[in-house]
């Protein structure tokens, strides 16, 4: 098992309401070599007294503001965060999701010295009825293809990568306000596939 430091990067924008539940999930993982990264697209909620009620907390967190000259959005706050950022690993994360304590562990546990990324399970939870359901995953001899048909449910947070492997890579387009992680994973994984 590597040691590596694990960077969480987490863009907000008005979610006092739930990142608390966030930076809790982060803070009880069994994996401890992490820095939580969380970048604020604006918020005029109290999202970043919360946030830096947890800087204090553990130094591990870290918060930042997007910087004015960058483009207003969560693509950007994500390519932000990459960039301060230094981890050896890559976990985008969003403001109302959750871990499980050992969402970490078991992903760097998966690593090999051959992989540039690890594809992790999890499931969508409804609180309101407090249901959950599987994101499906599966084997596959052609990830981009079954990708992109939606044979494999892969979101923003499912997905651990080495920083080797992004380093020279273009990241979340800016521009996009919808579908930003699916149009991001089926270029990098088009690319995994071709070669």
């Amino acid at each position: 098992m590597s040691n590596g430091l694990v960077s969480i990067i987490i863009p907000t924008y008005n979610r006092a309401h739930l990142i608390e539940a966030t930076l809790e999930s982060i803070l009880l993982q069994t994996y401890q070599n992490w820095e939580c990264i969380v970048v604020d697209d604006g918020s005029i909620d109290e999202t970043e007294s919360i946030v830096h009620s947890y800087t204090n907390k553990d130094n591990r967190i870290k918060f930042f503001k997007r910087p004015q000259d960058l483009q207003k959005g969560a693509n950007s706050c994500r390519n932000f965060g990459f960039q301060m950022s230094s981890g050896e690993y890559i976990n985008w994360f969003d403001s109302d999701d959750v871990m499980l304590e050992n969402f970490m562990e078991n992903k760097v546990n998966a690593l090999t010295p051959d992989t540039h990324f690890i594809i992790g399970n999890g499931y969508y939870w409804y609180p309101k009825t407090n249901t959950k359901n599987d994101l499906y995953l599966a084997d596959t001899d052609n990830l981009y293809a079954d990708f992109v048909m939606w044979k494999l449910e892969i979101i923003t947070n499912s997905v651990l990568f080495k920083r080797n492997f992004l380093k020279d890579k273009e990241l979340f387009n800016p521009n996009m306000k919808r579908g930003q992680e699916a149009e991001f994973f089926s270029r990098l994984f088009f690319e995994c596939n071709a070669s």
